[in-house]
């Protein structure tokens, strides 16, 4: 096969092996295997691909005599690929109606949009100042050779992008859609200046009426180098761009001899969260044949009151609207003549958006936090102006937190009686620099953990340890506290609910020792409480504890008596919260039934305490002890 490269070259023998060598030279004169260069009746890996003519060699394995025959030589001819080429017709305005696109080799085919033959129409996008992109796709072909084992054609491809430029006319100032500038003559050095939009890249040329470029910039003042006098005035606005320059666009100025004045506007501004509720803009005028233009120079409005709800939404979302609005009146000559324009703005202010910021980060408040600051975190770049607060949610009622940050104190908005999880809400109004408002509400829960349990205590034998145990979530017992009893200064000595008190505090060999007090606390939610007053005291008791028997019933049953022996001495009470003493007894010197309760060396009374357990149903548990 010829014309192409790594072509698979193929032999057909009599069904023995086939043997390829790609030099002569090389072939042994008595080959066998391993001695060709390729073993195979395909050959596709001889990575011959060099333009030219190029000559291989083929034999046949002969089994019987184990040699290859004699070689066949087998010609392969590369040609060279066809060049295509596309010569490029450069920069291409919307101007040109076709372009004939020079192409090498003759009888190439060249295809795109806008191709026929070899002439193209050039694509570009009307509605739109830029420049437009086209791919020309270029392919050709060359045969070689003739006859059917000689003959190929190889192909080969190129592209071209060409580039369009389209130019539309600029926009501004007295051109169409907009209308003429008019103005009067007695108002001329209010006369505004001509703005023209343009293409950024582009380059602007406004012309007067002989020709002469008198700017290729804008905007252009016009009073007075160019308008100072009554007359009609037209300019030539073009752009230009890659060489390409746009249709012309005409700015008309009107300069009359008009008294009319311009109406008196005054700008109006409401905010988002009015909820769509438009105003109204009501211009002092007293002339006839108001117009009110939109920022395109739409006539929207023929009256003297813009009503803005009349229009839906569409002045309804964030940003600045401008209008402008002009009159007539009457002349000297009794002729209406429409005065200058003036311009007003509509605004509406963003809602501000903020979050409440807590100096307090902690999940939980503590009733015994310091002051906890509210602020607020602005998101939309309002400028605050005030801020309220409020909070609202306990059993205190609604409370106006102090200050602009909303300042509260955990320990006064949490009444002392109210223990427990506290929840709360805080709630911020933001008024900001425009007048708008927004609220934000933050709920917040504030523990007051109450001091623990510290259940009652009392020994009959001398030498035992004395025990302090305590009820609640976390006890911690301190050995001592500041003098005004806001907080505990001494050591932790225990952080169980059972605490030994050891002899270094409470000598238990001791008969007598004078009263020792410990405190109490117990910690929920990371909210340590108040501190409980536990009074341990060590002395001689001649009054025995007496006894009690626990009582088991069921929810129907009527309630029992609990009955304590000795009963005509013995008093009934519950376990308490609050300051709880412990006396501990070193013995009993006296019976109690004599009549002489009272202890060695000591003339006053002392008490022996015993507890009595009244089970109810779901073993409801209520403690008793016993004073004699």
């Amino acid at each position: 096969m010829y014309g192409e490269t790594n072509v698979a070259l193929t032999a057909t023998g009599t069904g023995n092996d086939l043997g390829w060598w790609r030099n002569f030279d090389e072939i042994p004169t008595s080959a066998t295997f391993g001695d060709e260069d390729f073993l195979g009746d395909t050959w596709t890996s001889h990575g011959i691909t060099a333009v030219g003519s190029h000559t291989v060699y083929v034999a046949e394995y002969d089994p019987t005599h184990t040699c290859f025959g004699p070689p066949t030589p087998v010609e392969l001819i590369i040609h060279e690929l066809p060049d295509p080429k596309i010569q490029d017709p450069g920069m291409i305005c919307y101007t040109q109606a076709s372009v004939n696109i020079s192409i090498e080799p003759a009888g190439s085919v060249l295809s795109g949009a806008g191709v026929s033959g070899t002439t193209w129409t050039p694509q570009f996008t009307a509605s739109a100042t830029g420049v437009k992109t086209t791919t020309l796709t270029l392919d050709a072909s060359q045969a070689w050779g003739s006859g059917t084992d000689r003959k190929a054609t190889c192909t080969n491809q190129t592209t071209l992008d060409v580039d369009v430029t389209n130019v539309l006319a600029p926009t501004g100032t007295g051109i169409l859609p907009n209308p003429p500038v008019t103005w009067g003559i007695a108002s001329i050095e209010s006369l505004p200046p001509m703005e023209i939009d343009y293409y950024p890249t582009a380059s602007l040329s406004i012309k007067d009426s002989t020709g002469t470029v008198i700017s290729t910039s804008s905007p252009l003042t016009m009073y007075p180098t160019h308008i100072s006098k009554i007359g009609k005035y037209s300019y030539d606005v073009t752009q230009t761009l890659n060489s390409c320059v746009s249709p012309i666009a005409k700015s008309i100025w009107i300069i009359v001899n008009c008294p009319t004045p311009a109406p008196i506007l005054t700008p109006v501004a409401i905010c988002e969260e009015d909820n769509g509720t438009l105003p109204s803009i009501t211009a002092v005028a007293d002339g006839f044949n108001f117009e009110w233009r939109d920022s395109t120079g739409l006539v929207i409005e023929t009256t003297k009151d813009l009503d803005l709800s009349t229009f839906g939404n569409k002045y309804a979302a964030p940003g600045r609207y401008t209008f402008k609005m002009s009159q007539e009146k009457n002349d000297a000559a009794g002729m209406p003549c429409r005065g200058p324009e003036a311009t007003v703005t509509f605004t509406v202010n963003p809602t501000p958006v903020f979050t409440i910021a807590l100096s307090n980060t902690k999940t939980t408040i503590c009733q015994t936090d310091p002051e906890v600051i509210a602020s607020p975190v602005i998101t939309n770049n309002a400028v605050v102006a005030s801020m309220d607060y409020s909070l609202s949610g306990n059993s205190i009622g609604g409370i106006i937190l102090s200050g602009s940050n909303g300042s509260l104190t955990p320990a006064s908005v949490v009444g002392a009686a109210q223990f427990g999880l506290v929840p709360m809400t805080i709630t911020a109004t933001l008024t900001d620099s425009k007048g708008c408002e927004a609220t934000q509400t933050e709920n917040i829960e504030i523990q007051h953990t109450p001091a623990p349990v510290i259940a009652d205590l009392s020994r009959m034998t001398s030498a035992v340890p004395v025990e302090v145990t305590g009820t609640g979530e976390g006890v911690k017992f301190y050995s001592n506290q500041n003098a005004s009893r806001t907080a505990l200064t001494g050591v932790v000595e225990k952080t169980t609910t059972t605490w030994t008190l050891p002899t270094s505090f409470i000598d238990p060999t001791k008969e007598t020792l004078p009263a020792k007090d410990f405190f109490a606390t117990q910690t929920i939610l990371g909210c340590e409480s108040t501190d409980d007053l536990v009074r341990v005291e060590l002395f001689n008791c001649p009054v025995p504890r007496p006894s009690a028997v626990s009582e088991i019933i069921c929810n129907y049953d009527d309630i029992p008596t609990l009955t304590a022996i000795p009963a005509p001495l013995s008093t009934w009470f519950k376990p308490k919260q609050g300051t709880s003493e412990f006396r501990w007894f070193t013995r009993t010197t006296t019976n109690p039934d004599d009549g002489s309760r009272v202890a060695v060396g000591d003339h006053t009374p002392r008490y022996q305490r015993q507890a009595a357990t009244l089970r109810l149903g779901m073993w409801l548990n209520i403690a008793h002890s016993t004073t004699v």
